[in-house]
């Protein structure tokens, strides 16, 4: 994770669409979200609804924050 987490600024400068970027992002929520890293998860969720409203990115984070509070 540590990989996807570093390149993501620099994913600009590599090329690519968008759609092609969330990619590497969706990527990077799953595997954090999977490996209990929700609030890192939700981070990003978070930026990305700052870029453009999402219902789908939305329903995700609230799905995140129920889960992180099941498991405390």
């Amino acid at each position: 994770m540590t990989g996807l987490r570093a390149a993501l600024p620099r994913l600009v400068t590599v090329g690519g669409s968008a759609a092609q970027r969330e990619v590497v992002e969706e990527t990077l929520v799953l595997a954090l979200a999977n490996s209990g890293s929700v609030a890192q998860a939700v981070a990003i969720l978070d930026a990305r609804l700052d870029r453009r409203l999402s219902p789908l990115d939305r329903r995700r984070r609230r799905v995140l924050e129920g889960a992180a509070l099941l498991s405390r």
